[in-house]
């Protein structure tokens, strides 16, 4: 993330403002970016592609531990929690197992039975908090 924002800050600190999309860090952000190659003194040319390396460099180490993640699940005893907490409406494998497995320790009894009594009582998910009983 941080180099992201420091991609972004560099390239507005020389006016070089994104406008052909709504989101960034896509193909065609990318294509955009390789685009804007011309900066007038040599030194921030190297320091922009010093900056577009780090993250590219970044996706590339987040996609590989995803998919170490994502080959382990089928053998992880803690599976089926996964694939529960998968079929609640926006949570992709990597977020059910974060949210499963925590940092480094798995969350406590207490926790998961909180989240698991949440997702089972429907006035839970379809009531604003002020109205619960």
């Amino acid at each position: 993330m941080k180099a992201r924002q420091r991609l972004g800050a560099f390239l507005l600190r020389h006016g070089r403002v994104y406008r052909e999309g709504k989101s960034r860090w896509t193909q065609k952000y990318f294509r955009w970016l390789e685009e804007q190659k011309k900066f007038a003194p040599p030194v921030q040319q190297v320091v922009f592609q010093e900056y577009v390396d780090t993250v590219v460099e970044a996706r590339r180490r987040v996609a590989g531990l995803e998919e170490q993640m994502r080959t382990s699940v089928p053998q992880w005893s803690l599976r089926p929690v996964v694939e529960g907490l998968m079929a609640l409406r926006g949570v992709e494998w990597v977020t059910a197992m974060r949210l499963r497995y925590g940092r480094v320790r798995p969350m406590s009894r207490k926790a998961t039975s909180r989240i698991w009594s949440r997702v089972s009582d429907s006035r839970t998910l379809c009531l604003p908090a002020h109205s619960r009983t």
